[in-house]
């Protein structure tokens, strides 16, 4: 899988581009409770494998927030289509819904 399990590589790579750190659980599967193991973190020991649900959801973070999420079934080559169907374009939040730079 190409997205970096540890979040240093991540964070590098956001902070080249001028993006802020990211300094949450930006990535790990996902299954009855939700946030399971295996969680994206430089010292995780599960290995990912197939049949895993994987949900991926960095955000980006300047002067506005973005964020994304996709879940991906593991197969034996890598990981699947993305497995909803939200259409994958940019939702634009009313500046109204913001105070401080947070949503509301």
């Amino acid at each position: 899988m190409r997205t970096p399990r540890d979040p240093r590589v991540h964070n590098a790579f956001l902070q080249k581009k001028g993006y802020k750190p990211e300094l949450r659980l930006y990535a790990h599967g996902q299954g009855y409770d939700l946030v399971e193991r295996p969680f994206f973190l430089a010292d995780e020991t599960l290995k990912i494998q197939p049949g895993m649900n994987l949900t991926i959801h960095p955000r980006l973070q300047r002067r506005v927030w973005a964020g994304i999420c996709d879940n991906y079934l593991m197969t034996e080559s890598g990981p699947g289509e993305c497995l909803h169907q939200t259409p994958q374009e940019i939702i634009v939040v009313p500046e109204h819904w913001l105070t401080h730079g947070k949503v509301l």
